[in-house]
């Protein structure tokens, strides 16, 4: 491939992945609790070269609907057209977003469906309205337990108010349940057996996990910066180590207005 291929999935109504910022976007179209198939999108990337105008953001093209049983081979023609297609001698202009732009969408769609033997039915209707972790204890379709940890920033540390390395390794250790990411770096605790629960609760309050997910504030909930300094070398400024500070401002009550204006 000319350059990294980043494949999204998005359950309506909810789009943590950021669906149309992907190179391949699928949002699953569900009708009657069942699974028809999946509107494709192609062609998104939020990133772009400062100082070098012929670089952009783009949001993804959504090319139509297919069925389940397609799907794959769809994804996997999108990605040889790429292959075939995408700019090898600029890194710059190598995604996937450029190379539907250079072609043209109707060109590049028309190809995908000569190469995988899929026609793509017209776009099924969806709606996409969430993207937040719903924190705390919560039960799934089969019966389990799963328990949704505030992670600010994604970074599982150990300090006076909360043990997340200890807490999530002594979970580990008991191999009673397994563990997810989300896409806004929060972490599940999940596939716990009803009998299980209250073992992993007891180890999660031990260490101060549950009291610190009950304790943020909405605004810490669905906050989330990039590391950028120290770290990152296109960084211009601190984010991650300043976002606390932030929220902190940001949820301090507001001061009793006195009639006067101050700078």
């Amino acid at each position: 491939m000319p350059r990294k291929f980043k494949i999204a999935i998005a359950i309506p109504p909810y789009n943590d992945v950021d669906v149309f910022t992907n190179d391949v976007g699928l949002i699953a179209v569900i009708e009657k609790n069942k699974l028809v198939g999946f509107n494709v999108a192609a062609g998104g990337g939020m990133g772009t070269t400062h100082g070098n105008p012929e670089t952009y953001p783009r949001l993804g093209t959504v090319l139509g609907f297919v069925k389940p049983d397609d799907v794959i081979n769809v994804v996997y023609h999108i990605a040889t057209v790429q292959r075939d297609n995408g700019n090898r001698s600029d890194r710059k202009l190598a995604r996937l977003k450029y190379t539907i732009d250079r072609m043209g969408v109707d060109v590049f769609k028309t190809e995908v469906e000569k190469r995988s033997g899929v026609k793509f039915a017209p776009a099924k209707k969806v709606v996409l309205t969430q993207r937040q972790d719903e924190f705390g204890w919560h039960q799934n379709h089969e019966g389990l337990w799963y328990y949704t940890a505030f992670i600010e920033n994604g970074r599982v540390y150990d300090d006076e108010k909360v043990q997340f390395k200890q807490a999530f390794y002594e979970i580990a250790q008991s191999k009673k349940a397994l563990f997810r990411f989300t896409c806004n770096q929060h972490l599940i605790i999940g596939d716990i057996k009803n009998e299980d629960k209250k073992f992993v609760e007891e180890i999660l309050n031990k260490y101060g996990v549950i009291e610190f997910t009950n304790n943020a504030s909405p605004a810490s909930k669905n906050a989330l910066a990039c590391v950028a300094l120290n770290t990152c070398p296109l960084a211009l400024a601190e984010a991650q180590r300043y976002l606390p500070s932030l929220i902190t401002k940001i949820d301090r009550p507001p001061m009793p207005y006195n009639g006067l204006h101050t700078m």
